[in-house]
């Protein structure tokens, strides 16, 4: 899986957590309030 687009809160936090995310990279506004996040490669 190369790409995920989600919105929610309680959706997105399940989704990370499921995924074993322990860090991410906040990037530009898609959208007001609306970051790109990315996963953290140097995050273990």
């Amino acid at each position: 899986m190369r790409r995920i687009v989600m919105g929610g809160g309680e959706t997105s936090g399940a989704v990370v957590e499921a995924l074993g995310v322990t860090s991410l990279v906040i990037g530009e506004e898609i959208d007001p309030a609306f970051p790109r996040l990315s996963l953290n490669a140097t995050a273990r």
